[in-house]
């Protein structure tokens, strides 16, 4: 008899042996948890854990807040057979708005982004979007490096057309708290200690750290944001120098951790090249986080969000990554 080269593969398959899904929205969320073996290596008292997001359909976190907004879009009347969906978004949510969107038979959006969009993400929305608006930074002249967003609400008022508002819907953060926190509550049978998550729309972080408190008041939340003003982590924000989402509740946010760009990139060579977890780059980011917890010996089990994939981001970062290498 040959040794099994894959010996979970009978469980896996026993799985979904019977299963044949509808379509894609079927396979959003229930994403796996892997534990880091060398990053940070496990002790008798320290585990640290990463959620992989972009096991996803459509490769990212941003599914779930997409699927979301569509859903509760549906059910409040807002989005009809005749509606224009127009959504600002630094390229995965509108991306995962996009694919749905066309799935379910609804018009193809508008989506507004800020010039530097990487590559990957405009040829994803270039095949699925009507029309891609690419706001130059100053658009918004209050908050600097918001133009996405003063650009889609320069079509809220127009008939037929509707600003799902991803910074500002309260269905972004109720899909975090209705499945990514119970899933990770399970997956640690509810041992977890400390969540850290990046800020970007802070639905995440939010929907996540209610459903945590409410089963376990002493699990630590820990956001991260990058230090610079200035930084090129696509999707991630540091609060004190741009707009605070609506749908950030920072009081249930127990510590705020500011990484250096430099800590987040080499943290996500590691993470390629050691754990094999092919991750974008605000993964650097979170998984650093776990790391500054280690150090300062901190103990329990640590999850980090891994919101995409590497891909997308390639042209733009790989010169980055190379001197870490």
């Amino acid at each position: 008899m040959k040794p099994q080269v894959f010996p979970h593969a009978e469980e896996k398959r026993a799985l979904r042996r019977h299963r044949i899904y509808n379509d894609i929205t079927e396979l959003i969320g229930d994403t796996p948890m892997v534990r880091l073996n060398r990053i940070i290596p496990p002790t008798s008292d320290r585990t640290a854990c990463a959620k992989l997001e972009f096991f996803n359909p459509v490769g990212s976190i941003k599914d779930r807040t997409a699927y979301g907004m569509i859903t509760g879009a549906i059910r409040d009347r807002d989005l009809g057979p005749e509606t224009t969906c127009v959504e600002p978004t630094s390229g995965n949510t509108g991306v995962a708005l996009s694919v749905f969107l066309n799935l379910m038979g609804f018009k193809k959006p508008i989506i507004t982004a800020g010039e530097q969009i990487p590559a990957g993400k405009k040829a994803l929305l270039t095949l699925t979007t009507k029309a891609m608006d690419l706001a130059p930074d100053d658009a918004c002249p209050r908050f600097p490096g918001e133009g996405a967003i003063a650009s889609a609400f320069g079509y809220k008022n127009r008939k037929d057309h509707f600003v799902p508002y991803q910074y500002g819907n309260p269905h972004n953060p109720e899909i975090h708290y209705q499945t990514t926190g119970p899933e990770i509550w399970e997956q640690t049978g509810g041992k977890i200690t400390h969540f850290v998550c990046g800020v970007g729309t802070g639905g995440t972080i939010t929907g996540v750290g209610r459903f945590l408190k409410e089963k376990n008041p002493r699990v630590k939340i820990i956001s991260v944001e990058p230090s610079e003003k200035s930084h090129e982590f696509y999707g991630l924000r540091n609060t004190e120098y741009t707009m605070k989402p609506d749908v950030y509740d920072e009081s249930l946010v127990d510590e705020k951790l500011l990484i250096d760009s430099d800590d987040a990139y080499r943290t996500l060579v590691e993470l390629i090249t050691m754990e094999g977890i092919v991750a974008g780059p605000s993964s650097g980011m979170t998984v650093y986080g776990m790391k500054v917890l280690e150090r300062r010996g901190e103990k329990g089990l640590f999850v980090a969000i891994v919101a995409d994939e590497f891909f997308r981001y390639a042209n733009e970062i790989l010169p980055k990554l190379q001197k870490y290498l």
